[in-house]
């Protein structure tokens, strides 16, 4: 899909957008998808809270109630693990996210398909440079492959969660753009 001049008349004709608003709203797109995810965590954290507080306090003495405890202890490490996992995948793509939108706008790659791959490798490829310095690689653990498994799976649930916020990069972004530039409309000489 090309994009096509608002105007097909003279070079005067097309409206230019000035660099320095083109690079503050690739830093508000890359902040705000980096807040997404933070402020869903944060919203839903005291909702999980509540819920098992209300379970909690409904239910029956014996195994139903026991069962609650497990699922609200689980739940709440759950969430505040959630919120580490969020603070560090907003951190790394702060500081890779902004140069990669900059060379991406520079080079004009900024598409869904790029977003969302970028987004990806910035999620993952933090997680695979520290691979080489894991010291739970040792003698000490029964099976490496089960240590294996577990890296991968934090690699690409770390992957995933960057896809998503590249994703959401590319829709602020994308509605940052599209409202920057001014419309021009046909004057009627007929009047």
């Amino acid at each position: 899909m090309s994009e096509t001049p608002i105007n097909h008349g003279t070079s005067e004709d097309r409206v230019q957008v000035p660099v320095w608003r083109t690079l503050i709203n690739l830093i508000i797109a890359v902040l705000s998808a980096t807040l997404a995810p933070f402020l869903v965590c944060l919203c839903t954290f005291p909702l999980v809270l509540v819920l098992f507080y209300l379970f909690y306090n409904t239910a029956p003495t014996g195994i139903l109630k026991d069962s609650i405890t497990a699922v609200g202890g689980t739940s709440y490490v759950t969430s505040y693990f959630g919120f580490a996992l969020t603070i560090c995948l907003s951190v790394q793509f702060v500081i890779f996210g902004i140069p990669t939108a900059i060379l991406g706008w520079r080079l004009g790659w900024i598409t869904p398909r790029s977003s969302i791959i970028a987004g990806f490798l910035i999620g993952c490829l933090p997680w695979l440079l520290i691979l080489p310095f894991d010291q739970s690689f040792g003698p000490n653990y029964p099976s490496t492959s089960q240590e294996i498994l577990r890296v991968a799976g934090e690699t690409l649930v770390m992957g995933v969660l960057g896809a998503f916020e590249g994703f959401l990069f590319w829709l602020v972004w994308r509605f940052l753009s599209r409202r920057s530039v001014p419309i021009q409309r046909a004057v009627d000489s007929g009047d």
